[in-house]
């Protein structure tokens, strides 16, 4: 059925393995879902990226001195700070990030998304968080409902103080932020695309689930993970007024 529709990502860092698992692992409730919303489902962003176990395309891991390159790179669309009718970056960073983002786009007119959900993990921190990129931030009630279901299941969350990339947290839960991601591009109300200013997704929620992959085994990291997607997909089924 199309109309607004619940978006879920996962699998956009090759070396982040629970969020595509966690999907598996709960397809079934998925499905549910799915037969009382729309539901767009990416579980497995960057497949190459997985096999080899590398983050990026060019590189296999974080570095703040090279410049990675991630399936869900979204710049090209992004509006510059400096000129609304330009954007941040003057073409895709990769053929990958070029498609997958032109999807999104192209979907929108039978799936706006309304609900996004990106599964992520990160080796370097021993404590996760979850971004919340939508109108709501940090007040986000969906985001305040995933930090609780993550801390009962075992994961430590960074409840305050600030990220390895100096973003405050609150509560578990840190608000938009700028950072070029798909999640961006979900929650952007302007794009500029082949040159000419357009309508962006505008999502009312995107969520991004971070869980710290060194701190914990992965069979744990992807249980959390799926107990957020279980959780979330019997929730959804009736929406709440706004959704």
């Amino acid at each position: 059925m199309a109309g607004p529709a619940i978006w879920i990502l996962a699998g956009v860092h090759g070396e982040e393995p629970a969020g595509p698992n966690a999907i598996a692992a709960t397809i079934d409730d998925i499905a549910k879902l799915g037969a009382h919303r729309p539901v767009v489902l990416m579980p497995l962003l960057n497949p190459q990226g997985y096999a080899r176990n590398w983050r990026y395309l060019n590189v296999p891991t974080y570095s703040p001195d090279v410049d990675g390159h991630s399936v869900g790179d979204s710049s090209h669309l992004l509006v510059s700070a400096d000129d609304a009718g330009k954007p941040r970056a003057p073409a895709p960073s990769s053929p990958e990030a070029d498609a997958i983002t032109a999807f999104v786009l192209r979907r929108q007119a039978d799936y706006p998304t309304v609900i996004s959900i990106d599964l992520h993990e990160d080796n370097l921190i021993n404590e996760g968080y979850v971004y919340s990129q939508g109108v709501s931030g940090a007040k986000e009630e969906l985001a305040i409902t995933a930090v609780g279901v993550l801390r009962e299941n075992g994961v430590p969350i960074k409840m305050s103080g600030r990220t390895r990339f100096d973003e405050p947290v609150e509560g578990g839960i840190i608000g938009p932020v700028t950072d070029g991601s798909i999640d961006e591009l979900m929650s952007a109300r302007r794009l500029v695309v082949g040159g000419a200013t357009q309508s962006g997704p505008g999502a009312t929620t995107v969520l991004v689930l971070e869980t710290p992959a060194a701190a914990l085994p992965l069979q744990k990291r992807i249980a959390a993970h799926a107990a957020v997607l279980r959780l979330f997909s019997t929730y959804l089924m009736t929406p709440p007024d706004g959704f």
